[in-house]
Parts: C-alpha cells; structure tokens; sequence
C-alpha cells in the first residue's frame, strides 16, 4: 500500500496485457501511461460526480425492470440480468450514452459478450487459476482457441467503439463521461477501444457484487424488511440519504467481504521490504489474497457466515487492513464511490416492486483468482401487491 510498491505492476499484468485481447487499460498500466489514464478519467470517479448520477442510475434501474419484469419473470441466470440491468446504469452514468440508441445498444451487446466469455468459458481455458504448474501445459490448445475467439469478440467492441465515436449520442452533452474525458485527451481509436472495454470489465465487479448482495438479501427476510423499511418507495436515493441508510450499507460491506472482485491482489516491491528478520529485494511480486484476508477466523468471527451486523454503527471496526475491498493508498480502486452508489441505489430500486426467489440454495465461486459463480443462478422475479407493501410497511413501521 506504500507508494514506492505501487509504482511498477507486477510482471503477471505486464504479460496479461500482452497475452488477452482487450485487456491493455489503466488497470495493468504504471509510470506516465497510468497517469495519463488517471488525468483523464479522475474526473468522472470522483465522489461528486458519482452522486449526481444517482437520479439517473434509479431511472436506469427502474426503465430496465419496467421492459423486462413488468409482469414478473423466471430467469435461466440471475447475473446475467443483474448485468444486463447494470450496463444500462453504467453507460448512461460512466460511458454518457444514451443506452436506447441503437449504436450504443450495439456496444452494451459487444462489452457483455466479451466479458461473458472472458470469464465463463470452460475451466481448462482459463489462465488465472492458482498455482500453475506443468501440467498446464496440456491445456495451451484450449487457452489459444480461447484467446483467438476473445479476439473476435474484442473486435465488435473496437466496431461498436467505432459507431460511438462517429455518431456521439451523447446522454447529457453538458455532462462528460468516460468517452468524452479520452477522446479529450487524445486516445486514438485503438487506445479508447482497449480502455473502454476494460473500464467495463472492471464495472462487471459492482455487477458480481449486487448478485451476491440480492442473493444473500432475498434469503433472510428480517435484513430484507431493515433495507426496505430505510427507503422512500420509487424515489431515488439523495446524497443526504446514504449516510443514513446503516442496514443497506451493512449489506453491501458484508457483501464486499464475502465476494471479493479478485481473490488475489498482485504488488511488485519497490523497495527493500523487511519480514521477520528476513530483508525481500526489491522487484519481488507479493500476492495479497483478499479472500483469505476477509475470511480469516483470527480476524472475524463467524468469517464464513454472511452477518451484516459486524457493520452496523454499534459494532466495533474490523482490525485495520482486515477489510481492503478496495485496497488503499496510491493505486486503490478509482471506482469506489461509482460502485457504491450503483449497489445502493440499483438494489433499492429492485426491492421497492418485486421479491426474488433464487433457485439454488447453495451458491458457491469458481476457483479462480477473478472469481464469479460456479454456475448459473435460476431465479423468479415477482411484483409485490400493494398488500405485501402494506403489510410490511406495517412490520416495519
């Protein structure tokens, strides 16, 4: 988390970049090709700029569940629609497209298809799992098929980019998103397609994440009824509202640390780094694993029980540095304040009208250091009566 252990990535993103299709963004970029990204996208992860974005993110949410669940719906997946759903919050708050024009419907199509693929192909493609050994080897033809069909798919996303740029549909033209910002600075189509495509890929976190939150949620009625009773029904979350808001947040900090976005956090040393008598040279890649880190039975209690009252006011702060969802220091995740309000506000707006019934009882994730879901998450989506809203207004109440 000290600066001089920032400033170069480790040699695993350096060969990632060169190795997957779509993936060269400021993610797995250091030194002036950081900053450069840095400068131009800062301005629209700020904490202010997140917030004014809450009223169209519960206007995304709501116009998304009014076309597809308006007469209740059975799903094959439950992520897949929570992602479908997000994306339309994502590009109209962070991209400042209109997600109903037909070239930006286009490039939603493109982005998901990608990521869908990128993490859900079968295992023996898959290039971040633990502890690679020889035998891995026997796999490099289904890991070059995946990457040649990854390259296809980043094709339609660069296409897709392509359309964007030509007819710039614009959200909010006083309003810039992320499209704007590098195109101000610059990027040439090559540049932004790869930014672009990996700016969403980190989105699709907030989209594991709010999956993870609604299933843990919609299985234990009493933390249901705290979160609903904390909202006003079909009014978009205000910034004055989300500091009071402590059973959502709860939910969504137990949710953080159940489900991390990456098992593994990879850090090159910068310097000399003394361990227990043992001095580590500089240039030595650290993982830090997160999930371990979040689980850890001498750090919490219950580690693997989903307890959002570990993060209600009254209880006391986890140890310092028990709790990184997004890192700290110099190259934590831009994003936070983004992520939390999309979490918060596309969450509540689901929960105003509808119940969610998962199909799986027991949701596990794939053994991978960018981890999702071992497998689909069937589900029913149902209207809730005015009777349901009453009567719980009144458990509440």
């Amino acid at each position: 988390m000290q600066r001089p252990h920032t400033v170069e990535r480790a040699t695993t993103h350096r060969h990632i970049q060169r190795l997957v299709p779509g993936s060269a963004g400021i993610l797995f970029k250091d030194g002036e090709d950081w900053h450069r990204r840095l400068r131009a996208l800062m301005p629209t992860f700020t904490r202010a700029h997140a917030l004014r974005g809450l009223t169209d993110m519960h206007g995304q949410a709501q116009q998304w569940l009014a076309n597809e669940a308006a007469t209740g719906r059975r799903g094959d997946d439950l992520f897949f629609d929570i992602s479908a759903l997000s994306q339309r919050v994502v590009l109209a708050v962070g991209y400042n497209l209109d997600p109903d024009v037909a070239c930006v419907r286009e490039l939603g199509r493109a982005l998901l298809e990608y990521k869908f693929w990128s993490l859900n192909s079968h295992p023996r493609a898959r290039i971040d799992e633990f502890g690679w050994s020889l035998s891995k080897l026997a796999d490099v033809p289904w890991v070059v098929r995946h990457l040649r069909n990854l390259g296809h798919r980043f094709d339609r996303v660069r296409h897709a980019v392509q359309r964007v740029v030509h007819e710039r549909p614009w959200l909010d033209p006083e309003r810039k998103g992320w499209v704007q910002n590098l195109l101000d600075d610059g990027f040439g189509l090559a540049e932004l397609t790869h930014e672009l495509n990996h700016l969403y890929g980190a989105y699709n976190a907030v989209d594991f994440a709010l999956t993870a939150g609604l299933y843990e949620l919609f299985a234990r009625p009493e933390w249901l009824a705290k979160v609903r009773a904390e909202r006003t029904r079909h009014q978009p979350v205000l910034p004055s509202m989300l500091e009071s808001m402590p059973a959502t947040r709860a939910v969504m900090q137990e949710t953080l640390r159940l489900y991390p976005a990456a098992m593994v956090i990879f850090r090159r040393s910068g310097s000399t780094i003394h361990i227990d008598g043992e001095a580590v040279a500089p240039g030595t890649t650290f993982m830090i694993i997160t999930a371990g880190l979040h689980q850890d039975r001498d750090l919490w209690a219950n580690a693997e029980t989903f307890d959002p009252t570990r993060w209600l006011p009254s209880a006391p702060p986890p140890p310092r540095f028990a709790y990184i969802p997004f890192l700290h220091g110099n190259r934590k995740c831009i994003g936070q304040h983004l992520a939390e309000c999309v979490f918060m506000t596309v969450m509540g707006t689901l929960i105003d009208d509808y119940d969610l019934h998962c199909e799986r009882a027991d949701v596990r994730l794939s053994p991978f250091i960018i981890p999702r879901f071992d497998g689909p998450i069937p589900y029913r989506l149902s209207r809730r009566s005015d009777e349901d809203t009453r009567a719980r207004g009144r458990a509440t109440g």
